[in-house]
């Protein structure tokens, strides 16, 4: 049985095991700090979690565009480990989604 993304503009990216545990450590970071500032846990960074865990990642440019935000401030203190997974993330981001959305530029 195979699932299928709603049509919503959401693109398939196959990733490799350290870029998704990256992704995922990442997206447990975001929750964590909403959590510690007690403010509303991100709906995009709980939605890609989500679709981490199940290994069926299909992103709308706008999860795209804030994994990479979040990405890149990550890769800034991010163990040596991490970095080359992190970028890779981040170039296959730039390949797949051409720009941010619409609502982000003004």
């Amino acid at each position: 049985m195979s699932t299928t993304t709603p049509d919503t503009g959401a693109e398939p990216l196959d990733l490799t095991r350290a870029e998704r545990w990256v992704l995922h450590d990442v997206m447990l970071r975001e929750l964590e700090a909403a959590a510690e500032a007690e403010e509303s846990p991100p709906w995009w960074a709980h939605a890609v979690l989500e679709q981490v865990e199940a290994n069926d990642l299909a992103l709308t440019c706008f999860e795209a565009w804030r994994i990479k935000r979040a990405l890149e401030t990550y890769v800034k203190d991010a163990p040596e480990r991490d970095l080359e997974p992190t970028a890779s993330v981040i170039d296959q981001l730039d390949a797949a989604y051409e720009a941010p959305p619409a609502t982000v530029l003004g």
